[in-house]
């Protein structure tokens, strides 16, 4: 694995080949304000020819005037053979201004008469001071809604961890409306970020205001400000509850004007739908009274003065839908207890089990019940057996027959007419294996017949035998 140690020489010649060329560094740095800086920067040949450099600091001069009082370069010209590397030192001169991100300062030069440059990436800081840079907030707000104050403190003390007070107020004409203050920790150097809420009084007059944030650091005082509006705030707000279940209840709508000036609120609807008004028991308003629209109700007053809340309500009762329900149901069954025709039932009569097997002896009973005391005909009643059955076997004196349809067994047995009020009873016995579970489930039987010249289908209940 010798190989290895020559992974970071690979690397090496790779970055020469990839940076072939004239390779000048550093290109960035950090000057202070209203001082004079020195930088030395290196220009390396890595080219296979030589190379004649010039820099032309007038051209920097005249383009950046406004940052540096001058700029020098010593030296501004030379000849730079293959693999040399020459030191040229570069004196800022700079005025007394700051920027809070670094300034990209192209530098031109000629290599061989080609025109070419380079850029210089620079913050420019007032030295051994912290100061407030900038105040940036909304430009308009309601009184009511949290104001945001962004601020940044610009640190070129060359330390971190200080702390400073902050002061933040909020006014218009010499009257403040929200005064607050904290003590901040500054993180890094250059520009740190900070936020504050501010929350005035609702009530607050409209107009423009003036936001500002200032520290004191050393005895020496710095603020900046910014203006907000604050936008006329009639501003009304409202909330709705219903409380209504199957028995009825209540529904209110509360309107509140958080303004300083009257607000109108004839928009405000309290909902009641068509079926609700049906089985109003009651209406109220707290102020007023309340006038019916298609979609519910309103209050008849115009507006309401700042401060002010109505309440509007009505009330409903759904008595009367059951009182209707239960005489409809008790109509029912009283039809259905008059027209009912055959009874069938499906019963265990005993059962017995023991290693993993029980025998059950079942009853089918059927009986006419018919109210006009007239017979049925035609009977057929179906009884289907359990696919864990293993044998069945008919009691009894009616007779039957065992059919298989599909993985069941099915019963059936035939009757020519059952006179009113008249009952046969069909027997059968299971033998039969016992589930995991230790249950048995024994569908329902089925009985079709002829009554009055129309076939006719009852179903009897279905069971579930428990084995313990």
């Amino acid at each position: 694995m010798r190989w290895l140690s020559l992974i970071p020489l690979f690397a090496v010649l790779l970055a020469f080949q990839v940076a072939y060329g004239l390779q000048i560094s550093p290109t960035s740095t950090s000057l202070p304000s209203n001082s004079v800086s020195y930088l030395n920067i290196s220009f390396y040949n890595n080219e296979n020819s030589t190379l004649n450099i010039s820099i032309q600091s007038q051209t920097v001069n005249f383009e950046y005037t406004g940052l540096f009082s001058n700029v020098g370069i010593k030296p501004s010209s030379f000849i730079l053979p293959p693999g040399h590397v020459q030191k040229v030192l570069f004196s800022f001169s700079t005025r007394n201004v700051f920027y809070s991100s670094p300034i990209q300062i192209q530098i031109p030069y000629t290599e061989n008469g080609v025109q070419s440059y380079f850029t210089l990436n620079t913050p420019i800081l007032p030295q051994n001071y912290i100061y407030i840079y900038s105040v940036r907030s909304v430009s308009s707000s309601y009184p009511y809604n949290p104001i945001p104050i962004n601020f940044t403190l610009l640190n070129s003390l060359g330390q971190t961890g200080i702390t400073v007070p902050v002061n933040y107020s909020i006014s218009m004409n010499n009257k403040q409306i929200f005064s607050s203050s904290s003590l901040l920790t500054v993180p890094n150097l250059g520009l740190n970020s900070f936020s504050e809420t501010a929350m005035i009084n609702n009530r607050t007059p409209p107009g423009n205001y003036t936001i500002t944030v200032s520290t004191v650091y050393n005895q020496q005082r710095s603020s900046q400000s910014t203006s907000i509006e604050i936008l006329p705030y009639t501003l009304l707000s409202s909330s709705q509850e219903s409380n209504i279940g199957w028995l009825g209840g209540s529904s209110y709508l509360v309107i509140t004007n958080n303004g300083n000036a009257p607000a109108n609120i004839s928009k405000y609807v309290l909902s009641a739908s068509g079926f609700y008004k049906l089985f109003l028991t009651g209406e109220s308003a707290s102020a007023g009274g309340l006038i019916p629209v298609s979609s519910g109700f309103i209050s008849n007053l115009s507006s309401l003065a700042p401060g002010e809340s109505v309440k509007l309500a009505y009330t409903v009762s759904f008595a009367p839908i059951y009182v209707i329900v239960i005489v409809v149901a008790i109509l029912i069954l009283l039809f259905l207890f008059l027209n009912r025709k055959v009874k069938i039932t499906k019963e265990v009569v005993e059962h017995h089990s023991s290693e993993g097997f029980v025998d059950i002896k079942m009853a089918v009973r059927v009986k006419n019940v018919t109210i006009n005391k007239k017979p049925i005909t035609d009977i057929v009643v179906y009884d289907y057996i359990p696919k864990t059955a293993l044998k069945v076997s008919i009691m009894g004196p009616k007779e039957g027959k065992i059919e298989r349809v599909g993985d069941h067994l099915k019963l059936i047995w035939r009757e020519q007419q059952i006179a009113p009020g008249d009952e046969i009873i069909l027997m059968y016995e299971i033998k039969s294996k016992i589930g995991l579970l230790g249950g048995i489930n024994l569908p329902s039987a089925e009985c079709r017949f002829n009554y009055n010249g129309k076939i006719y289908t009852v179903h009897s209940n279905a069971l579930i035998l428990n084995i313990k």
